[in-house]
């Protein structure tokens, strides 16, 4: 069996030191972000293979290019490390990066909004973004909602959230630039103890 790895990456240094527990044999290892290159590429290829599964084109995407709106993306995921803390956990496999989440509690301490979530397409359907979901609670065990926005052509990924328990909400707040009619909001409630 591949033994995944998971890497917590930090935009800021509050809790470098912190020991994380172990989930399901997966083990937490505090890194920086020297490797964003890497996460870009897995990111950008990901979806673009996805899409083409999907067999999405570029009009259903409502774009003339969507390797470029993506890697527009991107760089606005960059640019918003530095202006609110964006946390992010790296699946590895033998030291290749398979899969990451990127999160932040910026709104709420106990609501966590998935900024992104991205599995290599030749992993995917092994549990690694699942994996990635649910590492996100044991880090932040004082989260009771969890919130994302993807595109409503994004069929699998729609799929696969609300396999996991995600359900469509009516508003759609989280980012100012998002249009309604592309993009669907899903969100997770969890009952936990004071």
């Amino acid at each position: 069996m591949i033994r995944v790895r998971l890497l917590l990456f930090l935009s800021t240094a509050l809790c470098f030191g912190a020991k994380i527990p172990s989930l399901h044999g997966i083990s937490y290892e505090w890194e920086g972000t020297h490797e964003m290159e890497i996460l870009h590429n897995l990111f950008l290829n990901s979806f673009l293979e996805n899409y083409q599964r999907l067999g999405l084109t570029n009009e259903d995407l409502a774009t003339d290019d969507i390797a470029q709106v993506l890697n527009d993306y991107w760089d606005v995921e960059l640019q918003s490390l530095a202006n609110k803390p964006i946390r992010w956990i790296v699946a590895k496999i033998d030291d290749e990066i398979v899969g990451y989440a990127s999160f932040n509690t910026e709104e709420s301490p106990d609501e966590i909004y998935l900024e992104l979530l991205c599995v290599k397409p030749t992993y995917q359907g092994q549990g690694i973004g699942k994996s990635l979901l649910y590492s996100i609670f044991q880090i932040e065990d004082n989260v009771k909602k969890l919130s994302l926005v993807t595109r409503r052509v994004n069929t699998s990924a729609i799929g696969f959230y609300k396999k996991l328990g995600f359900e469509e909400s009516s508003e759609v707040d989280k980012k100012a630039n998002i249009d309604k009619a592309l993009c669907v909001q899903l969100e997770k409630s969890f009952n936990r103890s004071s």
